[in-house]
């Protein structure tokens, strides 16, 4: 008989594929959760600086603000906004607003 990799202890050859995908899914089930709070953040952020800056709000310079860093933890990015806000709503790329 071939070795399949398994052993009487560790259960066939699809129980073994059954518990590979429950550690992936649990794997992204965590990474799951973390999208909707960031987007929560940004939207807080984005009406904190359009509130702030009313009419010289632009859209694109707070992209352009938000994704210049990457990712980020949310901390480091609500410091960037502050900044894009005491900066006067300026983005990392002024000449192309």
């Amino acid at each position: 008989r071939p070795c399949t990799g398994t052993s009487h202890r560790h259960g066939t050859r699809g129980q073994a594929g059954h518990r590979v995908r429950a550690r992936q899914a649990k794997r992204v089930s965590g990474r799951r959760h973390e999208h909707p709070l960031g987007e929560t953040q940004i939207l807080k952020l984005r009406a904190q600086a359009e509130q702030a800056l009313g009419g010289k709000f632009n859209l694109r310079a707070f992209h352009d603000a938000v994704l210049e860093l990457g990712s980020v933890p949310l901390p480091v990015l609500s410091a960037r906004i502050d900044r894009f806000i005491t900066e006067g709503g300026k983005g990392p790329y002024p000449d192309s607003e």
